[in-house]
């Protein structure tokens, strides 16, 4: 059986751009002489299309798109197997009944069969319940390939995931007499997925004895607080489960494959594992920034160099995206960061791109004089910091719209995101999206140090994560940030990524169950139970635990937050809420004796 897989970019809401992409794969196909023609999941509207989901004229013209265009462009001899939105009637609230579907068409006879998802993804950034209503049988269809009938399956992402189901569809199929399963998904990226994918579509493979084709998106989606990454890499096994196919990761790519249903190959391909996560979230990062600032069309970056670690990475990670010729570097220099010069130059020459320095130290004084000449006193430090972090944001604005398509990249990272650690409006966390804002300052370290291996060369100062120079804002109220890294960062990633609060942070800490990527050793070997009591650590849980419930409306305000170390981060997949009152602990002790005494507060 020769399968064409077509790893499209679909992009959101773009149904002629898709069509186009998926006719491109479609004709290849034809002359590759393909028996069957494979799409991802939503392959006509894209993954991340929000309440579009709920326009009529929307779904009905990706229905229109189906039945027009692509289904007249299968040949004869072909299946093709498209992903896309079914439209079922209307909702008693006047809203369309959606179903994300795969339309199974066999060429010279249109559409033969519908499959709808069955189970739907509903948690981190899913909102499949949302939107869509579920199917209820397994997708095995009868189709004639190659002049024979066959069984094929179509399940469609998260149908896949049976272990997180009470449902296995894909035993169902085979049991139903299904020959070869084929997936079809919309699969986000984070670190080590692509090792997941093979255990589980590998594992049905293996398990079952069916060949398993696995499609997957590539490009960039979005919901509103959150970017996330769709890196490809669609996969392909044999009937026992050895991988024969992996097409390109962070990429669209077209492969031809063949698989005999009842023999295993005897071209079996290794699998491309990253060596380092460093390595995987630096390709998704580039990826990333390349894929959104041509989606929205943004022809230029400007990065605000302040001679950290975090514009510094930053820095790097767009020239290695979009190139010297693409980037414009600022600096805002004041009596605060007079020795971050240096450090800005060094950086700008190693990339050889030109840095515009533009003072924020003369329109800071002029702000302080017209306080001190409206309020009769001297700002607050606090005050005088916040003039400065939210000058420079107005400073960098007018330069960016004195610009045709400059998109702004701010440089804020997980831990201060957490912790509300920037001001309202601050150039660190305004802009198009924080690359770096489900990443802890721990693992920017460990970022910063691969980027310089990678170069082959000195770009970001060691003196800014060998622990020489002291992560600062460079603020009136700030000559260093008032952070433990060290600690923080693990804790922070915990409440962001993992969902703990004070109770399950206590408590892992006392079975020693904190997640051990989070809390490295430091350079002598020592754990976070070593360096830090357990009163000490309770002290700083509570801490930061209060920060991140204040902080939240802050993050509302700020650059969506690109997904890249764990399924969640600081933005929508956690769902915060500005109004929260969780403590996160209670004294039922000290309660009950309050009421027993006729007190209710």
């Amino acid at each position: 059986m020769k399968i064409a897989i077509s790893q499209t970019k679909p992009i959101s809401g773009d149904l002629e751009g898709n069509v186009a992409q998926l006719i491109e794969d479609l004709r290849r196909a034809k002359d590759d002489k393909a028996h069957v023609f494979v799409s991802p999941e939503t392959a006509l509207t894209g993954y991340c299309c929000g309440g579009s989901f709920e326009i009529p004229s929307f779904v009905r013209y990706n229905k229109q798109f189906l039945e027009e265009i692509i289904v007249p462009e299968v040949p004869e001899g072909m299946v093709a197997i498209i992903g896309f939105v079914d439209v079922k009637g209307t909702k008693k609230n006047g809203r369309p009944d959606i179903t994300n579907s795969a339309a199974i068409i066999q060429g010279g006879k249109g559409i033969i069969h519908i499959y709808d998802k069955i189970l739907l993804a509903n948690d981190d950034h899913h909102e499949d319940v949302k939107y869509f209503t579920p199917g209820q049988e397994a997708g095995v269809i009868e189709v004639k390939i190659d002049g024979q009938i066959r069984k094929i399956q179509v399940a469609i992402c998260e149908d896949w995931w049976t272990q997180d189901h009470d449902r296995d569809l894909i035993a169902e199929g085979v049991a139903q007499g299904a020959e070869i399963a084929f997936g079809l998904n919309y699969s986000y990226f984070y670190t080590d997925k692509q090792p997941r994918r093979y255990s589980i579509f590998g594992g049905h493979a293996k398990e079952k004895r069916i060949p398993v084709v696995s499609v997957n998106a590539a490009g960039v989606g979005d919901i509103i607080k959150n970017i996330l990454i769709y890196d490809g890499g669609s996969l392909a096994f044999d009937c026992e489960g050895t991988p024969v196919a992996e097409l390109k990761r962070f990429a669209r790519d077209y492969q031809i494959i063949e698989l005999d249903v009842d023999k295993p190959t005897t071209n079996p391909i290794q699998p491309k594992f990253y060596n380092c996560w460093e390595d995987e979230v630096i390709d998704a990062l580039i990826f990333e920034r390349t894929e959104l600032f041509n989606v929205l069309g943004i022809k230029e970056a400007q990065i605000h160099l302040s001679g950290g670690l975090d514009s510094s990475i930053e820095a790097v990670l767009t020239y290695l995206a979009l190139g010297p010729e693409r980037i414009a570097f600022i600096s805002n220099p004041s009596q605060c960061n007079t020795d971050s010069r240096g450090l800005v130059n060094h950086l700008a020459e190693m990339l050889a791109v030109n840095v515009t320095w533009e003072p924020i130290q003369g329109p800071y004084e002029a702000m302080v004089a017209n306080f001190r000449e409206v309020y009769g006193h001297d700002p607050s430090p606090l005050q005088r910091s916040t003039m400065q972090a939210v000058g420079r944001s107005v400073l960098g604005l007018t330069a960016a719209n004195g610009q045709t398509r400059r998109g702004i990249c701010p440089t804020g990272n997980e831990t201060e995101n957490v912790q509300g650690w920037a001001n309202f409006h601050d150039i660190g966390s305004i802009g198009v999206d924080q690359q770096l804002g489900s990443l802890s300052k721990l693992e920017l370290y460990k970022i910063a140090t691969r980027l310089n291996q990678r170069l082959e060369k000195e770009v970001i100062p060691h003196l800014l994560y060998d622990g020489t120079i002291k992560p600062a804002a460079e603020l009136p109220d700030a000559k260093e940030d008032p952070i433990d890294y060290f600690i923080e960062s693990g804790i922070c990633s915990e409440i962001a990524r993992r969902m703990k609060g004070p109770v399950e942070l206590m408590h892992a800490y006392d079975t020693r169950a904190l997640t051990p990527d989070y809390f490295p050793c430091d350079d002598q070997g020592r754990t976070i139970y070593d360096l830090y009591g357990r009163e000490q650590f309770e002290s700083i849980v509570m801490t930061v635990f209060e920060r991140s419930r204040r902080s939240v409306y802050k993050i509302g305000q700020s650059a969506p937050i690109v997904v890249v170390k764990d399924p969640r981060a600081r933005g929508f997949s956690e769902r915060p809420t500005i109004i929260n009152h969780f403590t996160g602990r209670y004294d039922f002790d000290k309660i009950r004796a309050r009421y027993e005494q006729g007190q209710t507060s």
